[in-house]
């Protein structure tokens, strides 16, 4: 998402027509300890990818704390988690606390049987579309390697990035000279 504005506006809204009580403020948690500490309802990590297994702590945090809450309500699923292991295993917590989870844009509502059966089923696919994207990725770094286009990032030492114009790539070429 460029940001996160149009899920938060579009989680209150759903909150809003279902009569729901939201905290309209960031939870504050303890990412060492993996605890909400103050702050309302909202757990946002930004810049943290669902599909990747990385410490997320304000993820971690409404995990720990499912129990308090009767929904919770993510703006897409696979924001989530996009690894089928972990959505099972998130599912299953949050039956056993009787939480439900609600995707605003994949219209899942596990309180229902058929919206359990959607979110497992949208899990699988978020999971394939995480190893495509993946093998698009790698496969275009193989491409520009082959090239001898550089595929970003900092330029390793004695190197310089030289632009290319665009759709051309960039290149890498020797630093001659001081740099100062």
């Amino acid at each position: 998402f460029p940001s996160h504005d149009t899920p938060r506006a579009a989680i209150l809204r759903k909150c809003k027509e279902r009569g729901w009580e939201i905290k309209d403020q960031d939870a504050i948690f303890d990412s060492e300890a993996l605890e909400k500490i103050d702050g309302g309802d909202f757990y946002i990590d930004l810049g943290f990818s669902g599909s990747k297994k990385i410490h997320r702590p304000a993820y971690q945090a409404l995990l720990n704390r499912l129990e308090e809450y009767e929904y919770v309500v993510v703006y897409k699923l696979d924001r989530l988690t996009r690894r089928v292991a972990e959505l099972g295993d998130v599912l299953e917590l949050f039956e056993k606390t009787k939480t439900s989870l609600v995707g605003i844009e994949d219209g899942v509502d596990t309180s229902t049987r058929i919206g359990q059966s959607m979110a497992e089923l949208l899990g699988t696919i978020a999971a394939a579309e995480a190893r495509n994207i993946r093998d698009r990725v790698m496969s275009a770094q193989q491409t520009m390697l082959k090239q001898g286009k550089w595929r970003g990032g900092p330029p390793p030492y004695g190197y310089d990035i030289k632009k290319g114009k665009p759709g051309e790539g960039s290149t890498l070429v020797i630093v001659t000279g001081n740099r100062s």
